[in-house]
Formats: C-alpha cells, structure tokens, sequence
C-alpha cells in the first residue's frame, strides 16, 4: 500500500509537476505495480483490504486531475498524455471489471464512477470541439 501513497503526490500533480517526466515515470510505475499486484490482491484479499480506498482516490486523482495541461503542449504530447490516460482505463477493463466478484464492493462502485466521470468528461470534450469547429 506504500506504493500507492508514494505514487499519489506525482499522480495528482500531473501538469503541475515541475518535471513533466515525474508523473510519466510515476503512471509507468502504477501499471506496472497493479499488473504483478491485482492478481495477488485478488488472491490474497485480506492483506491487500487497507490498499483498495487508496488506489481507488490515486486512480481519481490521476485521472481527474485540478491541474490542466500546459496551453504550450504539442498536439502529438495531447495525444500521448491521452493514451496514458487509455492504458490505465485498460487495466481497470481487464484486471478489475472482469474480477469484480472477488474485489471489495465499494472498490467496484468508485471505479464505475470513474468511469461514468471518464464518460462524461469524453462527452463533453467532444461537444465543446464540435462547437468550436461549427463557429470557425
């Protein structure tokens, strides 16, 4: 669970690291932890119990970020923050949903927010886009 509370501080930073690298390293660290632990969490439910309301507010933050990115930022760096976004929308597919009868109940429910948030979020991207190309 200390995994998870030190990858929080650069995670919720995000764009307002002072080295764009922090949070990239700490995302990469992210996946790669959850990859090796889900499954032993998954296994080993009651000595992983205190790790789920963390990952859970670190999944939040990261994904949801108060800070935005940085106005100065290439399309191409848009795009590759964006999928980094989509890998960790991918693990939370196929390492989470399909066992979700072997992960805490309240785990489950913060995650289909997530995704409801993600979805409108998406949504609303999209409709602000297209506004913009209908008035040019």
């Amino acid at each position: 669970m200390e995994k998870y509370h030190a990858l929080n501080l650069p995670l919720s930073m995000k764009y307002n690291c002072p080295s764009p690298t922090t949070w990239k390293l700490a995302v990469t660290s992210l996946l790669t932890v959850l990859h090796t632990g889900l499954p032993l969490a998954r296994k080993y439910p009651t000595q992983f119990e205190d790790m789920w309301t963390c990952l859970a507010d670190t999944l939040d933050v990261f994904l949801f970020p108060k800070s935005s990115p940085l106005v100065e930022q290439f399309p191409e760096e848009v795009q590759a923050d964006e999928i980094v976004d989509c890998q960790v929308i991918e693990l939370l597919r196929d390492e989470i949903l399909p066992y979700c009868h072997t992960i805490p109940k309240d785990f489950i429910l913060k995650v289909v927010v997530l995704l409801n948030k993600g979805s409108i979020h998406s949504a609303s991207s999209l409709t602000s886009l297209g506004n913009y190309y209908n008035h040019t």
